[in-house]
């Protein structure tokens, strides 16, 4: 199947790939092309690729791929391309990255060099007018020029895995998404400015390090209002002060427009604190209604009972320090729910029941406890796809 979708791309020029590049620039040669080659997608080595590239038009090439250890090409001939991904392109250098901002893609909206050994954004990127989208994640950058800042039209920045440990402030930006750092706590992660939270237009923003954050700081991130995904750390020490309990409620309230949110937390961590978030006058009611993931690394009592109020919640992710049939029945009703990571902190003195008719949109199950007492009622999950059982060792 693959490879008649890929014949008949050729056919039609909608695609040209490694495999049919030959052939294209054959065509080409015979005069037989009626149509102009849209997307290229470049993924193997080939010596004669630059002079077959030569004998094709590439005027009207919208999209280029190229990955892996594919030769170097001539980048300066793809003058109308809207999206370039050079992800896992080893032969990417510097110095390609200049030419690319230097020769006049004036129409270039994607660009994304992930996985790649540059090192250095040039001041030249200023002259990318149109772009909506920067991937520089996984390289070795270091340090974002104030070129990128005046882009008037980029909302999306994607930084995870690199060497850049600062933003600018006091910097006007139209960014939607900003994305600084990976969701592990022992990687290195950015510490984000106080002045970045008034980039109020931000929808993505994750995930930053607000361990060392004064409670006082987070009444800014409450303020994003249309921020719709949000990931943080969250230290030892915020768990246990009141001051920093409070400020991270009233940002769970507040952004009622979110739709995920993960917090990281560091070993020992409890979340006890968000057990109750239903019993206070401003409830979970007022806040994000349209959760759809939802991931807690510390540990709760129970399964929180605003929990069941998220209709739309399709990831979970939580640690419980004991189980009750009426968290499962809490978990049962999220009838939307499509994947639960579940984590069991105690030695379970009794079997866990999942009744018949209980989870039935659930796709993926992630168990992890010490022992795997669980039983499963006739007609439980019935769509259920992945089953993950990890055993711990223990008493």
């Amino acid at each position: 199947m693959l490879q008649f979708l890929v014949s008949k791309s050729e056919q039609n020029f909608f695609l040209t790939t490694s495999h049919t590049v030959n052939s294209t620039a054959a065509a080409a040669a015979e005069g037989d092309m009626t149509q102009m080659i849209q997307r290229i997608f470049l993924h193997r080595p080939d010596q004669e690729l630059p002079t077959l590239l030569g004998t094709i038009d590439l005027s009207h090439t919208r999209s280029l791929i190229v990955s892996g250890s594919v030769n170097r090409i001539p980048l300066d001939k793809f003058i109308h391309l809207a999206m370039l991904d050079l992800e896992g392109w080893e032969n990417l250098e510097d110095v390609d990255l200049v030419q690319i901002c230097s020769s006049n893609f004036f129409l270039l909206k994607y660009l994304s060099v992930r996985n790649t050994r540059v090192s250095k954004l040039p001041p030249q990127i200023s002259e990318l007018g149109y772009l909506e989208t920067l991937d520089i994640s996984h390289t070795q950058i270091s340090e974002i020029p104030i070129e990128v800042w005046g882009l008037p039209k980029l909302w999306s920045l994607d930084l995870r895995g690199t060497q850049v440990r600062q933003l600018p402030r006091d910097v006007a930006t139209c960014l939607r998404h900003l994305l600084v750092s990976g969701h592990k706590l022992d990687e290195t992660i950015m510490e984000i400015p106080d002045d970045i939270l008034y980039w109020n237009l931000l929808e993505t923003l994750a995930t930053i390090d607000i361990r060392n954050w004064s409670s006082w700081v987070f009444k800014y991130l409450a303020d994003l209002r249309f921020l719709e995904v949000l990931a943080v750390t969250w230290s030892f020490h915020q768990c246990y002060d009141e001051e920093y309990q409070t400020a991270l409620r009233s940002v769970i309230q507040r952004l009622g427009c979110l739709k995920s949110l993960t917090i990281q937390c560091e070993v020992g961590c409890s979340m006890e604190f968000l057990d109750s978030l239903s019993d206070m006058p401003n409830d979970l009611s007022d806040g994000p209604k349209d959760l759809q993931n939802l991931i807690i690394t510390a540990r709760f009592l129970t399964v929180p009972k605003w929990i069941q109020g998220l209709n739309h919640l399709a990831f979970l992710h939580i640690t419980v320090c004991k189980l009750l049939p009426d968290d499962l029945k809490i978990l049962g009703s999220l009838h939307k729910l499509e994947c639960l990571v579940l984590g069991l902190d105690f030695l379970p003195q009794e079997a866990v029941v999942i009744e018949r008719g209980a989870f039935h949109q659930l796709l993926r199950l992630s168990v992890s406890c010490r022992i795997a007492w669980l039983n499963f009622g006739e007609g439980a999950m019935l769509k259920l796809t992945d089953l993950d059982l990890n055993l711990s060792t223990g008493p």
